[in-house]
């Protein structure tokens, strides 16, 4: 079972598991229907038996196939939504001159950072960073 950062199971890995399970219970269901519709239509001694036995695996394959839907659409959104919220902040083509290190501090923050050109620029690039981090978090 996977685990995301914040110690909560992932939805996604949850909305599998079911999504796998209903396709097998689907599947196995597939069988004895199968069985009671031809006894239903080939044998008519025990017509009322075989007809609730047919109608029982037909109702329960019927519920298991919507639950694998559902269990598909919510594997779906949900991978959608885990992988959207991943923030990621790499300094990958910046000259190592600019990146300045800070900390840790009193409460174990280390600070990481660039260095810009301007304090007009260090402020626009921090209220974007600000505003993206508080999108995220809502």
């Amino acid at each position: 079972m996977l685990i995301d950062t914040t110690g909560r199971k992932k939805l996604s890995d949850t909305a599998l598991k079911w999504l796998v399970g209903t396709v097998l219970v689907s599947l196995l269901l597939a069988i004895p229907h199968g069985i009671f519709e031809g006894w239903v239509y080939g044998m008519r001694e025990d017509l009322g038996l075989s007809m609730m036995l047919a109608t029982f695996a037909s109702d329960t394959r019927f519920t298991t196939e919507q639950l694998m839907y559902i269990s598909a659409l919510i594997f779906v959104g949900a991978k959608f939504f885990e992988t959207r919220t991943t923030f990621a902040v790499t300094f990958d083509r910046v000259d190592s001159k600019k990146i300045s290190v800070r900390g840790p501090d009193g409460d174990n923050i280390v600070w990481i950072g660039q260095r810009y050109g301007s304090e007009l620029e260090a402020q626009s690039v921090a209220a974007t960073l600000e505003n993206r981090l508080k999108e995220n978090a809502a």
